[in-house]
């Protein structure tokens, strides 16, 4: 058999004892694989057998016990994987290189390509608990195993993989939001599409904290949610999060996104304008009439000159009051002539001089000059 030892990507893990350094009790959060069947019981750790581990150019390597297995993990010969345990699905992938089989259903050699979601067969199936053994493309497709150098497919019989799993632990596979992403337009039949772990709660919230939308991951690890309440037209900013058995959100995106076509749309008050239906359109008060009188206020009279001739007299004086709306007879006419207190009006037959204008009444001080 041939050991081969590629070039060691980044972030290797070792072994020790029975746990991977660095791959401890506690699962690993990752996001979901490609795929093209939605990713389950995932693990992380060594592809390997009894004597033999699954490596980058897809080949194998051997090793004889732990420690072999262990040093080979540590020096990157035996890369760490992330690969369907029994009865789960995705892919076998290891720093975005995933294992290929020939075409879906197919007997044929294995290859290493950059994965890729939309291809059948780079998707395997787990089987056989206990024996792990894994199948392409389909859960009755052919099997992987060993041939001479090489990872093949064969419809007849296939390789135990199991030894790996005594060191890999649980991939979580976060959940994600597919579409449509923040920035995007939406409308209330917009419909939000995205993956997760099976059995968990999606939450999708606005900035308030109020809950817009919801939905299970279904069996198939997908979830979709349209909005309720629709929020109004314009920008609406969306938290995403999930909750799982332990009941605690995690929040896996979040962003701005503009809505149009709400059925309840915002309507833009002019706050320097406000409209009130109930106020009469007339500017002016109306009158109560069950309010009281304003009292007249008595208007006052300044004392006639006394060196003043005698009434009737050139150069004589009088007084004359009249309403001050009442301009258009008799003496009051004269207020056009003298418009302020105090002020004489122009010598005609008679000068007026306005002494006082108050409680709607007018006193002129009037002489005759001729």
């Amino acid at each position: 058999m041939k050991n081969n030892t590629p070039m060691t990507p980044a972030g290797r893990v070792a072994l020790a004892g029975a746990t991977l350094l660095g791959l401890t009790a506690a699962a690993v959060a990752v996001a979901a694989p490609a795929s093209a069947a939605t990713p389950t019981n995932l693990v992380t750790g060594p592809l390997a057998g009894v004597a033999y581990y699954a490596t980058l150019d897809a080949k194998y390597g051997t090793y004889s016990g732990a420690a072999e297995l262990e040093a080979a993990v540590a020096s990157g010969a035996a890369p760490i994987w992330t690969y369907p345990a029994a009865d789960g699905v995705g892919p076998i992938s290891s720093d975005g290189i995933c294992l290929q089989g020939p075409a879906a259903g197919a007997e044929g050699l294995v290859t290493a390509a950059p994965c890729d979601a939309s291809l059948p067969s780079q998707t395997w199936f787990g089987a056989y608990p206990g024996a792990l053994a894994f199948k392409n493309a389909t859960a009755k497709g052919p099997m992987l195993r060993i041939s001479g150098d090489d990872l093949i497919t064969n419809t007849s019989s296939g390789t135990v993989w199991e030894a790996g799993t005594k060191f890999a632990v649980p991939v979580v596979v976060a959940p994600t939001l597919t579409t449509p992403k923040p920035g995007s337009t939406i409308t209330p039949d917009t419909v939000f599409n995205g993956t997760g772990p099976v059995g968990e709660t999606v939450t999708i919230t606005d900035t308030d904290g109020i809950i817009v939308g919801s939905a299970v991951i279904g069996a198939d690890g997908t979830w979709s949610a349209t909005l309720s309440p629709t929020p109004d037209n314009g920008p609406v900013y969306l938290v995403f999060e999930s909750t799982g058995t332990d009941g605690t959100p995690k929040e896996f995106d979040r962003g701005p996104y503009t809505m149009i076509g709400s059925t309840d749309p915002t309507t833009p008050v002019d706050p320097e304008v406000p409209v009130d239906p109930e106020l009469p359109v007339d500017p002016e008060l109306p009158v109560d009439p069950e309010a009281p009188a304003e009292p007249e206020t008595p208007v006052e009279t300044a004392p006639l000159d006394p060196t003043a001739p005698e009434p009737g007299a050139p150069g004589s004086d009088a007084r004359v009051s009249a309403p001050v709306a009442d301009t258009t007879k008799g003496a009051a006419a004269l207020a056009h002539t003298g418009s302020e207190i105090g002020q004489w009006g122009p010598a005609a037959l008679v000068a007026a001089l306005l002494l006082t204008s108050a409680g709607g009444v007018a006193l002129f001080r009037t002489r005759r000059v001729r």
